[in-house]
């Protein structure tokens, strides 16, 4: 705070000099606008934390994407369908040794799902949604994984589909 002095001059009477102590105050309106060469540096400046956050994030996406590929990959390499007579046609799904799910009659009329191995205690366990089977990651899978995670086998065609809506799709 910036303080002066100065001499008080009364009608008629020059008094000595009284020391009066005036107060200087700034204001945020009376400091100077800020000059278009700022704006433009903060602009620019949220422009960089957005892309900062961008990059933080996108490996995030990347991976949750990578790990769905590659269970989509495993239900692949594991499923097996072979013709049987009187049961139409059957398909086994594994996926090592935690879990196997196998669909009798696969498009039949008498199609029937069994779940041969499936713990909720397990990295990966199967289940039975909107009449798909749904390998879902168990109490031993990292939780490393988004919230559509899964793979999901349609009991009408025996294919395997990355999301709950192409199954459901199939079963019409």
């Amino acid at each position: 705070m910036l303080y002066s002095q100065t001499q008080v001059v009364k009608p008629n009477k020059l008094v000595e000099a009284d020391a009066v102590i005036r107060r200087t105050v700034s204001c945020g309106s009376c400091a100077p606008r800020r000059s278009p060469a700022r704006w433009a540096a903060r602009r620019n400046e949220g422009y960089m934390r957005s892309l900062i956050l961008l990059a933080t994030l996108l490996p995030a996406v990347a991976f949750a994407q990578s790990l769905q590929d590659k269970l989509f990959q495993r239900a692949l390499e594991g499923t097996k369908c072979e013709q049987v007579p009187n049961n139409g046609r059957y398909c086994t799904y594994k996926f090592g040794s935690t879990v196997e799910v196998g669909i009798k009659d696969v498009g039949g009329t008498d199609t029937v799902v069994g779940f041969h191995n499936s713990n909720i205690k397990n990295e990966l366990y199967a289940v039975l949604y909107f009449g798909c089977v749904v390998i879902v990651p168990g109490e031993a899978h990292p939780r490393n994984y988004d919230i559509n995670y899964g793979v999901h086998m349609s009991p009408k065609t025996g294919l395997v589909y990355k999301t709950s809506a192409e199954c459901r799709q199939s079963l019409k």
